[in-house]
């Protein structure tokens, strides 16, 4: 009859010890996986951009149920977003109808300036190769602030306010 070896204490321990640290290491990586996996992504932003060429006026309704003819020759982007500011990046030329959201502000962003809007109807004239950019009430308000200047003009129903490019000057008018 054989004596099965009495395990030595001496050569157990540092297997024990080897056992221990490769469960922590494993158990280090399966959090950290998951921790991964569970961490929140931020948004990505997805710009939707519309042209038109020598299509007459095009008409898009937004998300918001703000509608926008876009005329000829005019380009479009507007950010999907679920909450905070509605924005459209605009060139060309687009009359837009609003709608009404006090918690989300409408801004319309062209190479010289923002629109922001108040709650309205109005139209927006911003071809790139033109000397001027024009914004004109039809209903409501609008705010008219030209790119990198503190000047900030509010324009109500049947006025309109054009930026001459070359000398930077905005001048309101009624319409």
């Amino acid at each position: 009859r054989m004596a099965t070896p009495q395990p030595n204490p001496a050569h157990s321990a540092p297997r024990r010890l080897f056992i221990r640290r490769m469960a922590v290491a494993a158990s280090s990586i399966v959090l950290m996986a998951l921790a991964w996996m569970m961490w929140p992504v931020a948004p990505q932003e997805e710009w939707i951009t519309l042209e038109t060429h020598d299509t007459p006026q095009q008409e898009v309704q937004l998300p918001d149920g703000s509608i926008i003819g876009l005329n000829s020759h005019s380009s479009l982007a507007y950010f999907i977003q679920e909450d905070g500011i509605r924005q459209v990046k605009l060139k060309g030329e687009a009359f837009f109808e609003v709608a009404p959201d006090s918690d989300r502000p409408f801004r319309v962003q062209t190479a010289e300036g923002t629109v922001t809007v108040l709650g309205t109807a109005f139209n927006v004239r911003a071809y790139p190769d033109e000397e001027f950019e024009e914004v004109t009430v039809h209903e409501g308000k609008v705010a008219f602030n030209p790119e990198g200047t503190d000047e900030k003009t509010v324009l109500i129903a049947h006025q309109k306010a054009t930026y001459q490019k070359s000398s930077q000057t905005l001048t309101p008018a009624w319409d």
